[in-house]
């Protein structure tokens, strides 16, 4: 049952997991946790690579399973669907915890922070009311009055026990997520049609019944197709389908089976790859970066990454060493690093066929 609800056909059942697209190889784990009837079930990113029909079968699964379940998703309306309590992990803490799924979330913290805004900013006016009332009459007629609020300044910001047992003091300004900043610009203007595609079979070949001789194994076939400079085009279909091996095939990975992928004149690839595969993992961020743009002084390469929510000694760290989030942040520095330089085709620079 758990099988079919995530999308496997019964020929697949028997297939090796090596086979399998990325999202096939995650449907996979997921069945198994979901098969193993833990009374605490754990998904971390459990949305990735589903498709819409496993997705919502899914969200059906959750919604009337018995027991725990807890969630790490960026997937807001997964989040919406299966949880009733939200916790908030920032700024190396527990920011806040919230009885709610994740969008009357979002309302009780914009309205929390709004408020710890507004006390801090009249904390601040009236800070800066006394220091100059301070200032202006310490040495005057009004001299008492001015040490009189001078301490209560300073007992302010040493903090002190309040009538109600908590400690009074200085209110800090509410600390909030840094977003990211970029844009990604052609630095040259691309013929009209960019991309045609003509009688294309894909698809890819691997050994047949652990023979040497090449098997094939046809995934999609697409006529004669054109893409024109400045459409936006989405890709969907079912996990499986073909969807990244024609990615794949437009980048030079993979040839087609059949056919042909024919680029406009002056058009540059930038490909940001499903699991980010190609890039370094033994490598820094920062040598990564200096791979596409060995020309790049260090302060420009840290500006650059800074934009990608790279700052400190975070250029630092091993792409091994990156959560997936991050290493996406990575993989978008690197197509931008990239679309700076002459002949870009992707992030993490796959070999050409």
């Amino acid at each position: 049952m758990i099988l079919s609800g995530l999308g496997f056909t019964a020929a697949q059942r028997h297939e090796p997991v090596a086979r399998f697209s990325g999202g096939q190889k995650t449907r996979t784990a997921l069945a198994a946790a979901l098969l193993s009837d833990p009374d605490v079930l754990l998904l971390d990113e459990s949305t990735n690579h589903l498709d819409l029909a496993a997705l919502e079968w899914l969200e059906r699964f959750l919604r009337d399973r018995d027991g725990t379940l807890i969630v790490v998703s960026h997937d807001c309306y997964f989040l919406d669907r299966v949880t009733t309590r939200t916790l908030d992990l920032a700024f190396n803490r527990l920011n806040g915890d919230y009885s709610a799924p994740y969008q009357r979330y979002l309302e009780l913290k914009a309205a929390h922070l709004e408020l710890q805004l507004k006390q801090y900013r009249a904390q601040q006016e009236e800070i800066a009311r006394t220091e100059d009332f301070i200032r202006r009459f310490k040495n005057s007629q009004l001299s008492k009055q001015a040490r009189g609020r001078e301490r209560c300044l300073e007992r302010l910001k040493e903090g002190w026990q309040g009538r109600s047992g908590r400690t009074e003091g200085l209110i800090t300004r509410p600390d909030q997520q840094k977003k990211i900043t970029f844009k990604l610009n052609a630095t040259t203007r691309s013929a009209d049609l960019v991309l045609k595609i003509e009688g294309l079979t894909v698809g890819y070949a691997h050994p047949h019944n652990g023979q040497n001789n090449a098997g094939r194994v046809e995934l999609l076939r697409i006529p004669d197709l054109e893409i024109w400079h400045g459409q936006r085009v989405a890709l969907i279909g079912p996990n499986g389908c073909g969807k990244m091996t024609l990615l794949r095939m437009i980048v030079g990975e993979l040839p087609p089976l059949s056919g042909r992928i024919r680029l406009g004149n002056n058009v540059r690839l930038a490909y940001y790859a499903q699991a980010h595969e190609g890039l370094r993992m033994d490598q820094t961020v920062l040598d990564e970066i200096r791979r596409i743009r060995p020309e790049m002084k260090e302060t420009e390469a840290r500006t650059l990454m800074g934009r990608f929510l790279f700052s400190g000694d975070d250029v630092y760290k091993r792409i091994a060493d990156l959560s997936g989030v991050e290493r996406g942040r990575a993989a978008l520095a690197l197509n931008a690093a990239r679309g700076k330089s002459a002949g870009a085709r992707r992030a993490d620079e796959p070999p050409r066929h």
